[in-house]
C-alpha cells in the first residue's frame, strides 16, 4: 500500500482511525453500549490531534501522549466540565 496503512471493516475501507473506528461504531449489528464507548473514543482521539489521525503515523509515542491527554482530558458534553 503505497502513502499508509488501509484499514478495512467489510466493504469501507480507509487510511484514518478516526473514520474506522466510527465505522466500526455505525454498524447496526453493535450493541449500544460499545457504539457510545467507540464514539468517544473517536471524539478523544480527534481533540487529541483534530488532523487526519493517519494508522501508518500511530506509535508507541502517540499512544503514550494520547493516554497522557486522557489523563487530563475532560467531559465537555455533560453540564459540569469534569475528568474522565
Amino acid at each position: 500500500m503505497k502513502n499508509g496503512v488501509l484499514i478495512c471493516s467489510g466493504t469501507y475501507c480507509t487510511k484514518n482511525i478516526g473514520d474506522y473506528i466510527q465505522s466500526v461504531a455505525e454498524k447496526k449489528s453493535e450493541n449500544e453500549v460499545r457504539k457510545t464507548v467507540l464514539h468517544a473514543v473517536v471524539y478523544h482521539l480527534r481533540r487529541y490531534n483534530p488532523n487526519d489521525i493517519q494508522l501508518s503515523r500511530i506509535d508507541k509515542d502517540y499512544i503514550l501522549g494520547f493516554l497522557d491527554y486522557l489523563k487530563t482530558a475532560k467531559q465537555t458534553h455533560t453540564k459540569k466540565e469534569k475528568l474522565l
